[in-house]
């Protein structure tokens, strides 16, 4: 991936591949600090609340955004394996 990403993040060739995934982390997280500094009105969700408290988080984020979410949906996504498995 930071061999297809080299001209906007640099050659990173050497570094192994725990560093590479390091720097990719923190070149992901400057781009996201910079892209909600340009837009004054973007939101972001906190993933700490998400993962903690997940019902409520994603019920505020619907509310938020206008998409109309069934609570007994929202609460069988959250019991079911996307949750448990990649969270």
């Amino acid at each position: 991936m930071t061999t297809q990403l080299a001209s906007y993040i640099g050659d990173w060739s050497a570094l192994n591949d725990a560093e590479r995934a390091a720097a990719l982390w923190l070149a992901q997280v400057d781009a996201f600090t910079a892209a909600l500094a340009a837009m004054p009105n973007a939101r972001a969700l906190n993933a700490e609340l998400l993962f903690n408290d997940p019902v409520p988080v994603l019920n505020a984020a619907a509310a938020h955004l206008g998409v109309p979410l069934d609570s007994k949906a929202v609460e069988a996504v959250v019991a079911g394996p996307l949750f448990s498995t990649y969270s």
